[in-house]
């Protein structure tokens, strides 16, 4: 059977930190510490006493949390910072669309896949 799951970020030392949360199609409370969150799904198949699982898949795009900023908006406010500087560089040399600051207070990229909300209670179907 093909079972979905949230997929919740919280931010981590090098790479965020996941956790996986199946998902049912009951909204599911988003925990304080997450900054955003993906759906997942995969194959999971019970063979005798053995449960095979397969491998994760993404469905769609990914959900964060926070205020989005495209990057002329971030060239604009915080373009003569020397803290953002690496920051406005990366976003720019890696052909993101801009950047979200995290309620949790770390920057993730936007792309086209990523839909950036100002708060977030609960995952719904």
């Amino acid at each position: 059977m093909k079972i979905v799951y949230v997929e919740f970020l919280f931010p981590g030392t090098f790479f965020p930190e996941l956790s996986l949360v199946p998902f049912a199609g009951e909204p599911i409370p988003v925990p304080a510490n997450a900054y955003g969150w993906s759906l997942k799904k995969r194959q999971e198949v019970l063979f005798g006493e053995e449960m095979l699982v397969g491998k994760l898949n993404k469905l769609g795009g990914t959900t964060l949390i926070g205020h989005a900023y495209s990057l002329a908006e971030l060239k604009a406010e915080f373009g003569s910072s020397e803290k953002h500087r690496i920051l406005i560089s990366n976003i720019e040399g890696n052909g993101y669309l801009g950047a979200c600051l995290c309620r949790t207070g770390n920057w993730q990229p936007i792309d086209e896949d990523t839909t950036v909300v100002p708060a977030a209670d609960s995952v719904t179907p």
